[in-house]
């Protein structure tokens, strides 16, 4: 299930962990109860710490989609 943001205009932005059938309804404030409606922001990703994994195509054309040849550098 994914997380979808709120803003209370009461208490301000909250998240609610909820089902995608359930993404357009509004969500009530867990401070005051009243409804509130969802906000829409970038979405998060996740990342793989300080280093991660090279982006690699699944055909091995390298990581920008080339063939890589003698001194490429990427």
């Amino acid at each position: 299930m994914p997380f979808y943001d709120y803003h209370c205009e009461r208490c301000g932005p909250f998240r609610v962990l909820r089902p995608m059938r359930e993404s357009a309804e509004s969500a009530a404030c867990p401070h005051c109860a009243i409804a509130a409606d969802r906000v829409f922001t970038a979405p998060f990703l996740a990342g793989r710490g300080s280093d991660p994994a090279p982006m690699r195509d699944p055909f091995g054309r390298g990581r920008f989609g080339h063939q890589c040849q003698a001194g490429c550098v990427h």
